[in-house]
């Protein structure tokens, strides 16, 4: 993924060329001969003191409203920020550089090998219009360039420069973090959220506690955002594990396939779910697995129907370990 900035470069000091301001309203000759031209109505002055034709000028265009050029759904995806109005979301060009640093490499490194658009296209275009999620995405990037970097023993406990810019990273991710946390609460005060958004800032939140090592409080956070996705796809007809969304136009299929593997991870690691939930999923799959192919076409389609295997197994043993403490 590329990040293209029009018009950025007053956020580099670096450039070597000076800026000049270019016309679009030149004659024809003159842009044709690539010589700067005075605009004089109706023809070039310096056409007529040569004896040359003059071509004329361009007709004006009629002013044409801005509109935002969409996103293909495609995992080679280009965020386009035109300056001034994009670029002034971000509060400085570290927030800037991070969020770069998330469309460009960690995008990419959670995707893994699946052509999916949640992580590369879904989120950097939601961030436009929702501040808690951008807040987020750049906490996601700064945490997961500072963990590459060193581990979290060295970042605590040891001396020197390099470490010092680490707890120093490390302080800014925490603080994108506490932002993208109010303006979470402050979405829900205000009921500004809706259930799109709310499962971004699940798996966003999810993964800030998980770069930092902390399982408990990531399992609650994936344990309470699929609640919330049960309770919208079990209304569906094909019920908890269908292989598409139901509606896309609220919850797009990467969505449902990210929290289809985030069950299996609240059922690994932390499952006090009713018995009710383990039996209907187990039922669920087991109707859609009937009809599993012999044969894949694609590797997004064979990772979906893996997912329905685990998600079986995991509530299985769920519900015998639920039965098991019945007894006891």
């Amino acid at each position: 993924m590329h990040l293209l900035i029009d018009g950025g470069q007053h956020l580099s000091s670096k450039d070597p060329r000076p800026s000049k301001f270019k016309t679009r309203t030149g004659c024809f000759t003159c842009k044709a001969r690539r010589v700067k031209c005075d605009e004089k109505k109706p023809f070039y002055l310096r056409c007529i003191r040569f004896k040359t034709q003059c071509a004329g000028y361009p007709k004006p265009r009629a002013n044409q409203p801005f509109r935002r050029p969409l996103l293909p759904k495609s995992g080679e995806v280009e965020v386009i920020l035109r300056s001034p109005v994009t670029t002034q979301l971000f509060d400085s060009e570290q927030d800037l550089r991070y969020f770069r640093i998330f469309c460009q490499e960690t995008a990419h490194q959670i995707s893994g090998p699946f052509n999916t658009g949640l992580w590369n296209r879904l989120m950097p275009q939601v961030s436009e219009a929702v501040p808690f999620v951008r807040h987020a995405i750049i906490a996601v990037a700064a945490l997961s360039k500072i963990t590459g970097d060193a581990d979290h023993t060295l970042m605590t406990r040891g001396e020197g420069e390099e470490v010092s810019r680490l707890q120093l990273e490390h302080q800014y991710a925490l603080q994108q973090y506490e932002k993208a946390l109010k303006g979470m609460r402050r979405a829900i005060e205000n009921r500004e959220h809706d259930l799109r958004n709310a499962l971004l800032a699940c798996l966003l939140s999810f993964s800030i506690e998980s770069l930092q090592g902390r399982q408990s409080p990531a399992c609650i956070l994936a344990s309470s955002g699929v609640a919330l996705f049960h309770e919208w796809i079990g209304a569906n007809p094909a019920g908890l594990t269908t292989c598409s969304s139901p509606n896309e136009h609220v919850i797009e299929n990467d969505l449902v396939q990210a929290f289809a593997g985030l069950d299996i991870h609240v059922a690994f690691f932390l499952d006090t779910r009713p018995l009710e939930l383990h039996q209907r999923v187990i039922d669920d799959t087991a109707a859609v697995l009937l009809s599993m192919p012999s044969s894949f076409k694609t590797l997004c389609e064979a990772r979906t129907y893996w997912q329905m295997i685990m998600r079986r197994n995991f509530h299985f043993r769920s519900k015998a370990q639920w039965r098991g403490r019945q007894r006891i």
